[in-house]
């Protein structure tokens, strides 16, 4: 049953960096109209150096120059603040796919040296392309 589950389901890479700043750290807005149920977006973080810290939030909008963006907060609330305590940190928020308005993207709001980060989406699509 698991595998025929995963098998049905799309993944997006939506990033892999080591960011310094915030604008490295934030996603483009990431295309996930047609799908239904839940979205999922996996974060993977690093080793984290000293002081190094990553909080996560993320935004929705209606295309991917972010018209009529909103925060989108994952169904289990927010997620953990990476740091060099917690690392290396894989974490997933899952939303509901009616509270996106089409497009998700990730805003990482970096401190000094908040290491290696990647965003995946992933979800099922209403049909198949």
């Amino acid at each position: 049953m698991l595998n025929s589950i995963m098998e049905s389901l799309t993944f997006t890479r939506a990033r892999s960096v080591d960011p310094a700043d915030t604008a490295a750290a934030t996603s483009a807005y990431i295309d996930m109209r047609g799908y239904e149920g839940q979205i999922a977006c996996t974060i993977t973080n690093g080793i984290i150096g000293a002081g190094g810290s990553v909080v996560y939030t993320f935004l929705t909008a209606t295309n991917d120059q972010g018209s009529g963006e909103a925060a989108l907060t994952p169904i289990g609330g927010a997620l953990a603040t990476a740091n060099e305590a917690n690392e290396p940190l894989c974490q997933t928020a899952v939303f509901d796919a009616t509270q996106c308005k089409g497009y998700i993207k990730v805003v990482g709001t970096v401190t000094t040296d908040s290491g290696p980060t990647t965003y995946v989406f992933s979800g099922l699509k209403k049909y198949a392309t």
